[in-house]
């Protein structure tokens, strides 16, 4: 009895780590792989699917925003690969479900609402207000909180798969990236 529990411990562990690396790792390399080639994979809801595909678009789309935001705030790119791990699930499900209950949104309301959730080691956030201002679109800010909090997935798988998922995209698009902040700086 002794011996078939140990088996059944050392079957279960098996299946805990394989479950674990296929929703860290393989998952998310499959999501960008169909994502970065606009086709959707038939294993996932629909609806992530779309979520996905418009975090590749609006990362696409600001591509050529990144390297001046990062030159303003004197940031790296690995800085910014930093704050996407530094967020966590929790932060994302307290933001969202402050945000949907607000009637107008404001770019003042809605930092205060990431600041008050948001904890960066070594950033003080309110000296970031003015670009967060500059650039707070309501709409793709309460579409991004919606990829987070997409019905595919249990609330904390979304946000990992989201967070991996825009950090293989930007890492996809680093040269160009770190290329444009590098002539940047040399300005």
């Amino acid at each position: 009895m002794l011996k078939f529990l140990k088996a059944f411990l050392i079957a279960l562990s098996v299946c805990v780590l394989v479950v674990w690396l296929v929703m860290n790792y393989l998952l998310p390399s499959l999501i960008v792989r169909a994502v970065d080639s606009d086709r959707l994979i038939e294993i996932l809801p629909e609806q992530m699917g779309q979520n996905l595909l418009e975090v590749r678009h609006m990362i696409d789309e600001h591509v050529d925003e990144i390297p001046q935001t990062l030159d303003e705030l004197n940031y790296s790119f690995d800085d910014m690969i930093r704050f996407i791990d530094d967020i966590e699930e929790k932060n994302m499900k307290e933001i969202y479900e402050e945000i949907t209950v607000q009637d107008s949104l404001t770019a003042d309301g809605a930092f205060d609402i990431i600041k008050s959730h948001i904890m960066l080691e070594g950033v003080d956030l309110e000296n970031y207000r003015k670009q967060f201002k500059d650039q707070f679109d309501k709409e793709q800010f309460v579409n991004a909180l919606e990829v987070a909090n997409g019905p595919a997935l249990p609330f904390s798988s979304n946000v990992e798969i989201v967070k991996q998922v825009a950090k293989r995209i930007l890492i996809q698009r680093k040269t160009v990236i770190e290329t444009k902040l590098d002539s940047l700086r040399s300005i």
